[in-house]
């Protein structure tokens, strides 16, 4: 993982391909949502291979994913409110909340209901949004 406007070693990283720099702006990239791009080396061999994988937007509903996927996003959107991101949008508490709640599936540890516990605490202890 690069981050933006970064290089790596002497090359220089790759353009971007959805967006524009500051302020964003995104480009139309036909019903891809993000491009892996990995590069290996087989085994012997000093040459590395890049592989190039775009990952396709297949228009799921959230209620269609998995535990462990709406586990992600309510991890993400809880670090967004906590850090007050200009990405959140209209994101609230009560979303993330629901987004955990829904979510807890097989919990062998527990740590899946005490993400939900620590939302709570933080939704109390911030400005009702």
């Amino acid at each position: 993982i690069v981050p933006s406007g970064s290089s790596y070693g002497n090359k220089r990283v790759d353009d971007l391909k959805y967006q524009e720099n500051e302020p964003y702006v995104p480009k139309d990239v036909t019903g891809e949502i993000c491009t892996i791009k990995l590069r290996y080396k087989s085994l012997g061999s000093d040459n590395s291979k890049l592989l190039v994988l775009p990952v396709m937007d297949e228009n799921i509903s959230l209620n269609a994913t998995t535990d462990d996927f709406r586990l992600s996003a309510a991890v993400a959107g809880f670090g967004m409110l906590l850090r007050d991101s200009k990405y959140k949008g209209d994101l609230q508490y009560k979303d993330v909340l629901a987004l955990a709640k829904g979510a807890i599936g097989e919990d062998e540890h527990g740590n899946r209901a005490e993400l939900v516990g620590l939302i709570k605490t933080a939704s109390l202890l911030r400005p009702i949004q």
